[in-house]
């Protein structure tokens, strides 16, 4: 389940739709610290695009959890070369370099159809994955990167999709994700638990802020799932309280 980050959602769909109706803006970068939540809102958005016929979502996430299959640049360009094919009905790919997917992407898609390309964990890459965009992107086509990086932070592999020659024509956006709001983890502990069948306790959620470093995402889950089980066995959850 996926809860907490309905705004952050609404901020991808936002620029998505921005640029399908004819905007500038076609490249997008999320970035936030380890434990934000990127690779989880990179999987739920896109999936959610399944109810949406015209969207064609062209995905690859780097982990270094899976191995070179996953972070091999030969391996990255090839993924989503197959994809972007499918999307075109251009022929099977048989180079494992950026040039087929950088044609593919200066062109618009066949039809009503509309593709947004996410890559998902730049910083976990083997090596610093090049800004492969054309000069211009096709209509209805635009780009989201997330990646690794302390919101004050630019790395490599950050400034290359945000002020790189390539990355410059697309006027990239780059958006920080932030802690999770009182009302972001709100809106977990409540999903959680109605997911069970269960009501939290007044002020629990707001005392999951307070002990969770206020919203840090990857602490706020783990505690509101200690909770849940704590209020499937009727009993008080000892969160250490900050004040």
């Amino acid at each position: 389940h996926f809860y907490g980050r309905s705004a952050d959602l609404a901020v991808v769909s936002a620029f998505v739709d921005a640029r399908m109706a004819g905007g500038e803006a076609a490249l997008l970068i999320i970035t936030a610290p380890a434990g934000f939540g990127k690779s989880a809102l990179a999987v739920n958005w896109c999936n959610s695009m399944g109810s949406h016929p015209s969207r064609c979502v062209a995905m690859h996430l780097c982990a270094i959890s899976s191995g070179r299959a996953t972070t091999s640049l030969d391996n990255i360009f090839a993924n989503l070369h197959r994809q972007i094919a499918e999307v075109y009905g251009a022929a099977a790919p048989t180079l494992k370099d950026n040039d087929a997917v950088t044609g593919l992407l200066a062109t618009a898609p066949p039809g009503d159809k509309q593709l947004i390309l996410w890559l998902d964990g730049l910083d976990e890459a083997d090596e610093l994955v090049p800004c492969f965009l054309p000069q211009k992107l096709g209509d209805r086509v635009c780009v989201i990167v997330s990646a690794r990086a302390e919101n004050k932070g630019t790395p490599a592999y950050v400034d290359e999709w945000q002020y790189g020659l390539r990355a410059v024509p697309q006027c990239p956006h780059r958006y920080p994700l932030t802690k999770l709001s009182k009302d972001g983890v709100q809106e977990l502990l409540t999903g959680l638990c109605r997911a069970e069948g269960l009501t939290p306790s007044d002020g629990l959620a707001e005392r999951i802020y307070n002990a969770s470093e206020q919203g840090y995402p990857l602490f706020a889950r783990l505690m509101a799932d200690d909770a849940l089980k704590a209020i499937k066995k009727g009993e008080d959850l000892d969160l250490g309280d900050a004040p």
